[in-house]
């Protein structure tokens, strides 16, 4: 899964990557994001042509103001046939509901157990988005009281950014001896 900022990104990426994600100028996280909501349809069948899976993130905080705003970025992601939203606010995660936009549960979500991840599945998430960090280790690890994260049978992206990569400070990363750029899933 690669990050997109524009069409060039897209173009850059449409050989090795296997998913993208893309922000709109709307209720995103994704900085600089070059594709505008008028363009998201046209954006979408690109990454399909490439046979990438296209997921919109409407990942940022959503105040009462913008609830208005996130059930029509929805609507046109339903209608421009993104892949999933990548969300993190309850509201965004009820709206794709109602409107039948398969999401993905956002790093903003701070998933750090493994109940997280089944509240998460309950709610009919299907995948989970979690950052690399020094603890990211738990994923894998269960002693008596716990399960492993990666237990909920729910499809994990890990998103790892280039200081952990680089530090190898990540016990995951000996442990399973990723070697990455970017994201994996």
């Amino acid at each position: 899964m690669c990050p997109i900022r524009d069409w060039a990104s897209l173009e850059a990426c449409k050989k090795y990557a296997n998913a993208v994600y893309f922000g709109v100028s709307e209720l995103s996280m994704r900085a600089a994001s070059g594709i505008e909501i008028n363009e998201m349809e046209a954006f979408v069948k690109k990454c399909h042509s490439y046979g990438l899976k296209a997921y919109l993130t409407v990942n940022s905080v959503v105040y009462n103001p913008d609830i208005e705003k996130a059930e029509k970025l929805v609507k046109k992601a339903k209608k421009a046939g993104v892949d999933a939203i990548i969300v993190w606010d309850p509201a965004v995660i009820l709206l794709a509901k109602e409107n039948k936009v398969p999401f993905i549960i956002s790093t903003q979500a701070n998933i750090s157990n493994w109940k997280s991840a089944e509240f998460y599945k309950s709610l009919g998430a299907k995948r989970l988005r979690l950052s690399f960090t020094e603890r990211c280790a738990w994923l894998f690890q269960a002693d008596a009281s716990y399960p492993p994260i990666c237990m909920t049978s729910l499809p994990i992206a890990v998103r790892a950014p280039s200081l952990a990569e680089r530090s190898g400070r990540c016990p995951m990363m000996k442990e399973t001896r990723f070697q990455t750029k970017g994201s994996i899933s």
